[in-house]
């Protein structure tokens, strides 16, 4: 993405770029109403009468502990996660909500949990020995590599994208067609 945003200010500095958290629920309504040009956001999939979806990316989504977990190196049967702690983006989160289903279809009505609105904050909870993650892969690729985490063997069964939205009545305007146009090379789709 920085790439994507210094190749559109180089080609239009006067371009004002705001970017704002918001709950999935938040973006999708405010491109439906108008009141957002573009938002960035992972889902299953997306569909609307008034918006235009462009799928960029799959996201895996994973379960992510520190090495010395107590599920680490093993096969993990979705009951076992009742035992442990849980760290997830706000539950109205697509990966949030899958994974509640897929605790409540093996009968898990009930767990220990924690919700956030910042990947940072769940990554440096789960680097404090808070719980359990549940994150997208391209999230947590330096503490992978750096050992900091580990990926647990656990599958949350649901292929997630990355999707770039929009509001298709309003996507002549010239800036946000320009956008548009630039982002769909930027990702080769």
């Amino acid at each position: 993405m920085p790439d994507l945003l210094y190749k559109i200010q180089k080609e239009a500095p006067d371009l004002q770029i705001s970017f704002k958290i918001m709950s999935d629920k938040e973006l999708y309504e405010s491109i439906k109403m108008g009141t957002l040009d573009i938002a960035f956001m992972v889902e299953e999939e997306l569909n609307g009468a008034s918006i235009e979806a462009l799928k960029i990316c799959a996201e895996p989504v994973s379960l992510y502990a520190k090495p010395d977990h107590a599920l680490a190196d093993k096969k993990i049967e979705t009951k076992e996660l009742a035992d442990y702690h849980h760290l997830l983006w706000a539950m109205e989160c697509c990966y949030s909500s899958a994974f509640n289903k897929r605790m409540q279809k093996a009968g898990i009505h009930s767990y220990s949990y924690m919700d956030f609105i910042n990947t940072e904050t769940i990554k440096q909870c789960t680097l404090a020995g808070l719980g359990i993650a549940t994150l997208t892969d391209i999230t947590v690729v330096k503490e992978l590599e750096e050992q900091r985490l580990i990926k647990l063997d656990w599958d949350i069964g649901t292929d997630f994208y990355s999707f770039m939205l929009w509001n298709k009545f309003r996507a002549d305007y010239p800036a946000l067609r320009f956008f548009i146009e630039r982002a769909k090379q930027y990702f080769s789709v």
